[in-house]
């Protein structure tokens, strides 16, 4: 089915309550699945409720309502995008009184609220297998006055305490009372009876993330992003009741010391991209990469992230999946074998390289290739104090002529594990072979064993690579053992 404003054809529907007034009221005998994709309208769908009471559904039959291809919002909140502003003055709009409902991909905006009110009610759950998904949403929301005390989310079900909430890679964004910003009284997921399992939330600039719970209604929370403090400075990230966090939390973050349970991420402030745009900077050090790996949990596997994108590991804390930027080092000149004439037993040389990341300093150092044995006068020494551009040059002085080839080596200056050799170097002795083409023939024609010290560069080569004619097989060892050093031959011919 297909929400689209003012329009009517098989199987669309110009309004909401027209979509929910074909709904069967039971999806099981009717053998059903329904799924409403929801197209944008301008200034959204206003005014909107819905109550899933008496809707019978199960595991195969159930409901959906989504965003329509082409009309998902990109991670930031997006009023020509599908969205719903469920309306101001009704304490609970939207009651989610049934076993099975995915919710994917939306927008919902409950503003203007000044009393109590909660604008997602999960109760009326019949079985204890039941599901009620909630993914890839983005959820905000106002109140004003003394009196505004809300729940985005309120998990009810006081009847049995089936009622079992996933929520996975949403945001909830700037939810708090206008009045009092700072509200213990308003929450966006606040669990009374059941259970809930939040994997991949942000929750920015709002009055508190998660509250209530206890020993028997528990929360499972994994990679959750609760930055509410880091926006105003009496807020309480986390709310959760003694015994409410369940065994298996893990991975959470809190710009207060609230988080708990495995690795949590407590005092952290969070690099966002922007003041209205909450997926996470490239320069964040907070939460990008930090969290656990989702895609094979048990529980509930999470693998697409706030823009729906697949998600890449490591996993992020919070909804955004932007991948963490990886600290390389790469050297690319000297090219590989290419050999230095020395001028009084010694010769300088340039090194130059690229790296990705931010690293603090490089550090560089002469050894004998294939070994961790530096060169005399030629151990680590900090060569780039300050990397910029992605892209490093830096020389080394009077390197001595070598018996063999040199590598050299660089890192960064405080974590060695970002590191990288280049390819073989020699200071050595230049050969010119020149005049007729006779000399060319020397180095191409016929075969043997080249000494690895010897190279050939020019005419007939391509850079510096190991030459292959009988001349060189048997005049450059002869002179690479005469003189000691590795020899390059000149093919001007």
């Amino acid at each position: 089915s297909i929400l689209r404003d003012g329009v009517t054809a098989s199987g669309v529907y110009p309004t909401f309550a027209a979509w929910f007034a074909a709904l069967p009221a039971n999806l099981v005998s009717a053998d059903e699945v329904h799924i409403l994709n929801v197209e944008a309208k301008a200034g959204g769908y206003t005014g909107v409720t819905l109550d899933l009471t008496g809707i019978t559904t199960d595991a195969t039959h159930y409901v959906k309502i989504q965003a329509a291809s082409g009309h998902r919002h990109a991670g930031v909140f997006d009023t020509s995008k599908a969205m719903f502003k469920l309306p101001a003055a009704n304490t609970a709009p939207w009651l989610l009184a049934t076993n099975f409902l995915y919710l994917d991909g939306l927008q919902i905006d409950h503003s203007g609220i000044t009393g109590s009110a909660n604008s997602l009610t999960i109760q009326g759950q019949t079985s204890a297998t039941n599901k009620i998904q909630i993914t890839g949403c983005i959820f905000t929301g106002t109140g004003s006055g003394g009196s505004a005390l809300f729940n985005t989310i309120k998990v009810y079900e006081g009847a049995s305490g089936y009622a079992k909430l996933y929520l996975g890679s949403n945001i909830f964004q700037d939810i708090q009372n206008t009045s009092y910003p700072n509200s213990t009284g308003v929450a966006c997921v606040r669990l009374e009876y059941g259970q809930v399992y939040a994997y991949g939330n942000t929750f920015a600039n709002c009055s508190s993330g998660f509250s209530g719970g206890n020993a028997t209604y528990q929360f499972l929370l994994k990679n959750n992003l609760v930055a509410g403090k880091q926006f105003s400075a009496g807020r309480t990230d986390y709310q959760i009741g003694a015994g409410g966090l369940a065994t298996g939390s893990t991975n959470n973050l809190s710009s207060d010391a609230t988080a708990t349970g495995a690795n949590a991420q407590i005092n952290k402030t969070v690099a966002f991209v922007s003041a209205t745009d909450y997926h996470l900077a490239g320069s964040d050090t907070s939460a990008l990469g930090l969290g656990v790996n989702l895609s094979a949990d048990g529980t509930f596997p999470v693998t697409t992230d706030i823009d729906a994108t697949t998600i890449s590991t490591p996993y992020s804390i919070g909804a955004d999946s932007e991948s963490a930027v990886v600290n390389t080092l790469t050297v690319t000149g000297p090219a590989t074998g290419t050999i230095y004439q020395h001028i009084g037993g010694v010769q300088s040389f340039t090194v130059t390289g690229t790296y990705t990341g931010t690293l603090t300093a490089i550090k560089a150092r002469i050894v004998q290739f294939g070994t961790n044995t530096p060169i005399s006068g030629f151990d680590w020494a900090t060569v780039v104090a300050s990397p910029t551009g992605n892209a490093f040059s830096f020389a080394f002085t009077d390197a001595p002529k070598g018996a063999g080839w040199y590598g050299v080596q660089v890192q960064d200056t405080v974590d060695s594990s970002i590191n990288a050799v280049g390819g073989k170097v020699g200071i050595g002795e230049y050969v010119c072979i020149a005049g007729q083409s006779n000399g060319n023939r020397f180095l191409t024609v016929g075969s043997g064993t080249v000494s690895d010290l010897v190279r050939a560069f020019g005419n007939g080569y391509t850079g510096w690579q190991p030459p292959t004619g009988a001349g060189p097989a048997a005049f450059g060892a002869a002179f690479a053992t005469a003189y000691g050093c590795p020899v390059g031959l000149i093919n001007t011919a």
